[in-house]
């Protein structure tokens, strides 16, 4: 099948791997096709925190840009999760196209319990725009719910794992606990949509013995206050249980 048909189009991403996108995605897919990476700060944390034979979970996967970076940094396995069916379809054609074994598509949105819930899609220029949360749009798609818990079982082993679901981080948090139990190494990069529910998810962070951290557009961890997020409308946070 021609995977560069107008329907679909291939992104060489990071020099090297090529990545199948929809051409009509104006929001990440554009810049993985035009310049060959996406926010090249949030890649530089990333890239210090990964080790190669690990296994990485990228949670709201989108067009597949991080899932990629995991492959090309010698992840032992990558799992990408995304509800969005167009997206999930990509990333599976992506993993086809490259003989990625080590690359597992989960189709499913994620939250806090179980069942079915309502995508609210934006236009097919922001392809990734899709969220969980109820806004003033009439397209919508059936999707699947589940925990990280559920999805994921046992899983042990996790490096890096990426969380950007716009905005439904702080449901996706509660059921995620378990996996955070049996990997308590795991670095985990989580965006923060300014919103409220940000403060209360912050301040249960602080509560459960996390340190606030985000990753700042220099690609350094600096530290966060809770009373400091209203000056920007998302945070990339950065969750890691530094040995004492």
């Amino acid at each position: 099948m021609d995977l560069d048909d107008g329907a679909n189009a291939i992104a060489r991403v990071l020099e090297t791997l090529d990545v199948v996108i929809d051409p009509r995605d104006q929001a990440v897919a554009h810049p993985m096709k035009t310049v060959g990476f996406w926010e090249w700060w949030i890649t530089r944390a990333m890239t210090d925190c990964m080790r190669p034979g690990t296994v990485c979970v990228d949670v709201g996967a989108n067009a597949g840009y991080f899932a990629v970076l995991f492959v090309a940094l010698g992840a032992g396995e990558v799992i990408a999760i995304e509800p969005h069916p167009g997206l999930a379809a990509r990333l599976r054609q992506t993993a086809q196209r490259n003989h990625w074994a080590q690359l597992r598509v989960i189709e499913s949105a994620v939250g806090d319990v179980p069942g079915r819930a309502n995508l609210f899609v934006q236009g097919d220029d922001n392809l990734g725009g899709a969220t969980l949360i109820e806004v003033a749009n009439d397209r919508t798609i059936d999707v699947p719910v589940e925990t990280l818990d559920t999805l994921l079982g046992e899983l042990r082993g996790v490096q890096v794992l990426k969380l950007d679901c716009e905005g439904f981080e702080p449901r996706i948090w509660l059921g995620m606990q378990g996996l955070l139990a049996r990997n308590p190494d795991m670095h985990v990069f989580a965006e923060l949509l300014v919103n409220h529910e940000a403060a209360p998810w912050l301040q249960q962070l602080v509560a459960q013995g996390w340190q606030l951290r985000f990753v700042d557009y220099d690609a350094e961890i600096r530290p966060l206050r809770i009373d400091q997020i209203g000056d920007r409308t998302l945070w990339m946070l950065y969750l890691h249980r530094d040995e004492s």
